[in-house]
């Protein structure tokens, strides 16, 4: 029988040193654990050479520190394993310890992505006579999917660890299974492994039966959902809160009302812990929820209330969410960061409320001796935006940051180059500060993304300069390839960011127009078209101000018939064009002696005139709504 396809342990979780309490599995340690990791090995390494007694617990904890705190990296780390696996193997120390070990070091190799070496450990263990425990299937069937493997590789390992009788039967590794398959609306896969577990007649846990139920309303059978809680009753196996929260959740999706009221029923009889969630899920409002557990002499706490702020927030009913939090301080329930940054984030969305509301919250805030974490900071820097000297505010508050220990992330980042990329006159003191933070993100180890990235080349554009409108056309695309007009200092700055770019986040169509725009009014048109065939061969659909203020530098500089190339590229990508469009268009149509495409050009925009006009009519409103807000600022 041919090896285990080994995969990486559970994704997001690393459940390899989670299981086994060194308290539990033997003795006390004789190594002092309380020295640096290389202090430690050095000392095991010492008792190893003279044959000193060493305990499993020594082992265990070793392993665990190995693992976690190895600086030269995983190879290393790895290598120490590997030498201290032999060794347990060699003195026969306990099983448990032993196989705790090998999932770490398929831990360590599922990290390098080394799946073939993964596989050859616990091959090793099985020869040997150790049995695979839950935490080591766990991690087998976590991390194929987190490698790239597939599903039918999860169904081999089961079917090959089921062959050599090594397959833990534990209700936890079929839970974890029916999840797998089910998400991903493999019903029938789920089915069987449901109907396994059943059939070995395993500890019945609720979260097995829980897991067949979620499985099923991924695929939309709220029917058969309702018949594994009935076979769950039936069988005696007791429903947990997130049962019924799963199943009210279902029933009154599907519409299934009766069903719905009768679990409703039986979870207020089976005095189960009740909160808002069971309640909400039931199509309750929340401030009724919350009387009503009253009423029933339950117990609210903060994640009680948060949920209900939350239901109302994502319904636009800002209002009843503010109510909700006042009752909960009212009735002596504190709130916590998550509550309060809940009611931030939605008052520094809504730009018809005082902007002054989201500060006076963090005041109150402070006042609970309530530590603001990343996301109350960002949300706080996005509101600086709709403040005078709000960048100053930015700044101060990422100070505090710093003071508080608080790390930012690239949200944190992208909110004070916002606020720069948004100054009323952009200079080279506010593009060398957005350089200063730059460089701290990276320091700090985090990674800008696309956003980043834009609000970087939105500072430079409003730097650069743009040419003079009635250049000649020698002066823009001179013959021998290269561009009349001499590039400013700026302009390569921001093309070579541009550039940069591309190994690191993915370009979007707001990079592209940012930059063709910018290197177009510049005069830097061959650059430009560069730029623009990037955004061709990605597929992204511009702006019509991108293709148009193209073809006007194109015409500008006489380059006629690439006109007519971007004019069909909008045709393949599906831009509709504006009377701008058309004119341009057809003035390169009657340059190029193109009278077909004349014809058919001007038959299309006769066609789409009642369009054209409507944009038009759009476009003078959006006008003097610019001079009345004008009028407005001056009065």
């Amino acid at each position: 029988m041919r090896a285990l396809t080994t995969v990486n342990p559970v994704a997001a979780t690393d459940t390899s040193s989670s299981k086994h309490d060194p308290a539990t599995t033997s003795s006390t340690t004789t190594l002092d654990f309380t020295k640096p990791l290389e202090a430690v090995w050095e000392e095991y390494c010492y008792r190893v050479d003279h044959q000193e007694r060493l305990t499993s617990s020594d082992f265990y904890m070793l392993c665990g520190r190995i693992k976690k705190e190895t600086e030269q990296g995983p190879d290393e780390a790895i290598r120490r394993l590997q030498s201290v696996m032999r060794e347990m193997h060699r003195r026969k120390m306990s099983k448990e310890v032993f196989i705790k070990g090998c999932n770490m070091l398929v831990h360590l190799y599922i990290q390098k992505k080394d799946l073939k070496s993964a596989r050859l450990v616990v091959d090793g263990m099985m020869r040997s006579n150790y049995r695979p425990d839950d935490i080591t299937v766990k991690t087998l069937f976590g991390g194929v999917m987190e490698v790239g493997g597939s599903l039918s590789d999860l169904h081999e390992i089961y079917e090959t660890l089921q062959e050599r009788r090594m397959f833990p039967e534990e209700p936890s590794v079929y839970q974890m299974l029916i999840s797998m398959f089910g998400s991903r609306g493999l019903i029938d896969s789920a089915r069987t492994y449901y109907a396994t577990y059943l059939r070995k007649r395993i500890a019945l846990e609720p979260g097995v039966f829980n897991q067949m139920m979620m499985a099923y309303g991924t695929a939309e059978l709220p029917e058969a959902a309702f018949g594994v809680y009935q076979q769950m009753i039936k069988r005696g196996c007791k429903p947990s809160g997130a049962t019924y929260h799963i199943m009210i959740t279902l029933l009154q999706k599907a519409g299934m009302k009766d069903e719905m009221n009768q679990v409703f029923e039986d979870m207020k009889a089976s005095g189960v812990a009740m909160n808002t969630s069971h309640f909400l899920a039931s199509g309750w409002d929340p401030k009724e929820a919350i009387e009503e557990l009253h009423r029933l002499d339950m117990q609210l706490n903060t994640r009680d209330y948060n949920t209900c702020i939350t239901h109302y927030i994502k319904r636009n009913r800002f209002p009843e969410a503010l109510d909700v939090f006042r009752t909960m301080t009212e009735r002596g329930v504190d709130p916590d960061v998550i509550s309060f940054s809940i009611i931030m984030d939605t008052l520094a969305r809504d730009r018809d409320r005082p902007v002054d509301q989201v500060f006076a919250f963090y005041e109150e805030m402070k006042s609970y001796d309530i530590q603001p974490d990343v996301s109350v900071y960002t949300t706080l820097m996005s509101a600086c935006s709709r403040i005078d000297g709000g960048l100053d505010k930015a700044m101060g508050l990422l100070s505090e940051m710093e003071h508080y220990n608080v790390l930012p992330n690239t949200y944190t980042f992208n909110a004070i180059f916002a606020l720069l990329s948004q100054q009323p006159h952009v200079t080279r003191a506010d593009y060398e500060r957005a350089n200063q933070l730059w460089n701290k993100m990276e320091q700090l180890g985090i990674k800008p993304d696309t956003r980043s990235y834009n609000t970087q080349l939105a500072i430079l554009s409003r730097m650069v300069k743009p040419v003079d409108d009635e250049q000649h056309a020698d002066q823009l695309w001179k013959a021998d390839g290269r561009n009349a007009v001499e590039m400013s200092a700026t302009a390569k700055e921001m093309l070579q960011l541009y550039r940069s770019m591309r190994k690191r986040c993915k370009r979007d169509f707001l990079t592209y127009t940012t930059v063709i725009n910018t290197l177009v009014s510049a005069g830097q048109i061959r650059h430009a078209m560069q730029v623009y065939d990037d955004a061709k061969i990605a597929r992204i659909r511009l702006p019509i101000s991108v293709y148009n203020s193209t073809m006007k530098a194109l015409k500008q500089a006489n380059q006629i018939s690439q006109i007519m190339n971007i004019w069909h590229d909008m045709k393949s990508m599906r831009v509709r064009p504006d009377n701008n469009t058309y004119t341009y268009a057809l003035d390169a149509c009657l340059q190029l002696g193109l009278r077909e495409s004349f014809s058919a050009i001007r038959a299309q925009r006769r066609d789409d005139s009642e369009r054209l006009l409507e944009l038009e009519r759009k476009r003078e409103e959006r006008i003097e709504e610019k001079k009345k807000e004008e009028t407005t600022l001056e009065e």
